[in-house]
């Protein structure tokens, strides 16, 4: 199989391309209400012209770091955690604050969690890891985005950043779940 980068090299990819494409991702609105709202309209990569309203979020994915601890105890509550298993202790969130930062640093083997960024300010977690599907092995994707920061894409482009990182991880022909 190929070799490709190392995943340091496809997170400043990912980064770079998610500022790229903030332009083409931005909702279809008509040239007039861009206009007035401050936005603008410009051609798009296939040269069609689009507008784009002025404020777009630019979202990035950073290695999981120590200061992230306060971002893992917000998404700690019912709200965010009513799908999984509910709230966790303070101990267990310190437990998985310390797993997460091991995974920044790769162990165990292809396991990488990032801190999702929105315009600069943590708003949530992604991360990557080894799983089972039908008795394969797979690598599996979940992630979370504190719930004021929800409904922007942020998510979506999270996804698509983390995208290239797992697969790097992954063995030729590998599933990625999400």
């Amino acid at each position: 199989g190929r070799v490709g980068p190392p995943a340091s090299s496809l997170l400043n990819a990912a980064t770079v391309v998610g500022e790229r494409r903030r332009r083409s991702i931005a909702p279809l609105i008509p040239p007039s209400a861009a206009r007035s709202a401050g936005g603008v309209v410009l051609p798009d990569a296939s040269g069609r012209r689009r507008a784009y309203p002025a404020a777009m979020t630019v979202v990035t994915l950073t290695p999981w770091a120590p200061k992230y601890l306060q971002l893992l105890f917000a998404a700690n509550s019912l709200e965010m955690t009513r799908y999984l298993v509910g709230p966790e202790s303070d101990d267990e969130v310190r437990r998985r604050h310390e797993r997460y930062l091991r995974a920044s640093a790769g162990e165990p083997p292809r396991t990488r969690m990032f801190a999702t960024l929105a315009d600069g300010v943590p708003v949530g977690g992604i991360g990557v890891w080894p799983s089972q599907e039908n008795d394969e092995a797979a690598l599996e994707t979940g992630w979370n985005v504190l719930p004021e920061w929800q409904g922007r894409g942020i998510a979506k482009l999270a996804v698509r950043l983390l995208i290239p990182i797992a697969a790097s991880l992954a063995d030729p022909g590998q599933r990625l779940i999400a």
